[in-house]
């Protein structure tokens, strides 16, 4: 049976987040998960965050992704230097870490690619997200 299940705020702490899918939750494939946005920002594993959601999703797992406002503020950044000193204060530290660089440049495209598509709402039959 299928099962509907969001989470949110994760903030790159994605060994919790984890821990909390396979033995709180126990996840499964035929499931509905609703990630509610911030993924990035003050933990220590954002890329791995996007990367196992990417992951998933390519296996066929229902994984449904909004915008939070640290994905919002990492987009910003990119264009703005007031925007970015603000989104580094807020955890994009970690953030870079995570990627392994210095500057919001060096992260790959497709993480910018995945974080441009992000929805800002999800309207299913029961619920808005």
């Amino acid at each position: 049976m299928s099962r509907i299940i969001a989470i949110t705020d994760v903030h790159g702490c994605f060994q919790t987040f984890r821990r909390l899918l396979n033995k709180k939750v126990e996840f499964k494939q035929e499931d509905q998960l609703f990630l509610l946005g911030d993924y990035i920002d003050r933990g220590p594993e954002s890329m791995q965050m996007i990367d196992w959601i990417i992951r998933k999703q390519k296996k066929g797992f229902n994984i449904h992704c909004l915008m939070g406002n640290h994905e919002q503020m990492m987009l910003k950044s990119l264009k703005n230097k007031s925007d970015r000193r603000s989104w580094l204060s807020f955890g994009g530290i970690q953030t870079l870490e995570s990627f392994g660089v210095q500057k919001l440049e060096e992260v790959p495209l497709k993480y910018w690619d995945f974080l441009k598509k992000l929805q800002y709402y999800i309207k299913t039959k029961d619920y808005l997200f």
